[in-house]
């Protein structure tokens, strides 16, 4: 007997949580060998347990997204349990200081404090930029100029299009967009788009202008 082994071992009935040498009866929640982390309930693995569960053992205090009894890690996901769906870290564990937009099967999700927020309507954003969300999920549908609670941005396949200035359309007229990718209504300038060089004035172009018109590159001479 060693009487300084915490693991997870067999026998014929099963798989147990061993706490210094002994099976403990008592584990409800996750025990851990070197194949994995595993879901234990009477200090037996649960081969059965599914879902975001919750676990209160020493070192695997929280929740986590268990199939077939294993902490499920790699990838992050969304999964849903009773309580809603929830925002899966690498580890397997729920992050509830998590604000992101994150994937599973279903879409991209607007993530708040870890959970989906099926009421959000704007932007949000993750490490591959920022994205045009609805209910709660990502819009990949919209290419247009439109408003959001934070401002009216320039969206391509629900993505505001950084980097780059130019000068894009939607139901109201054409825009100055900025490297930002938001609409600027305090923009004066001379911007480009690929139907040429236009005249801005309070963000939008005036198709009334002729004159003189200035940018960073120097004065123009514009007609419409």
């Amino acid at each position: 007997v060693d009487f300084h082994k915490n693991t997870v071992a067999p026998n014929e009935y099963g798989w147990w949580a061993v706490r210094n040498g002994a099976v403990d009866f008592q584990l409800n929640g996750i025990a851990s060998n070197e194949s994995g982390d595993w879901y234990c309930r009477g200090g037996q693995v649960d081969f059965g347990a599914a879902g975001v569960l919750e676990s209160e053992t020493e070192g695997f205090s929280g929740w986590y997204y268990i199939q077939n009894g294993c902490v499920q890690k790699g990838q992050e996901t969304v999964k849903q349990n009773s309580n809603g769906w929830w925002y899966i870290g690498t580890d397997g564990k729920v992050d509830f200081n998590k604000n992101t937009v994150a994937q599973n099967s279903n879409g991209w999700w607007v993530i708040r404090n870890g959970k989906v927020d099926f009421n959000y309507n704007g932007i949000a954003s993750n490490a591959n930029g920022d994205w045009y969300c609805q209910n709660g999920k990502v819009n990949f549908n919209v290419n247009d100029v439109l408003y959001t609670p934070q401002g009216w941005y320039y969206f391509r396949d629900g993505k505001v299009q950084t980097g780059q200035e130019t000068v894009q359309q939607n139901s109201n007229g054409w825009w100055y967009i900025g490297t930002d990718g938001k609409v600027d209504f305090n923009k004066n300038t001379v911007a480009p788009n690929s139907n040429g060089w236009w005249v801005i004035r309070n963000g939008k172009v005036d198709f009334g202008y002729k004159g003189l018109a200035s940018n960073a590159n120097g004065d123009w001479y514009c007609q419409n």
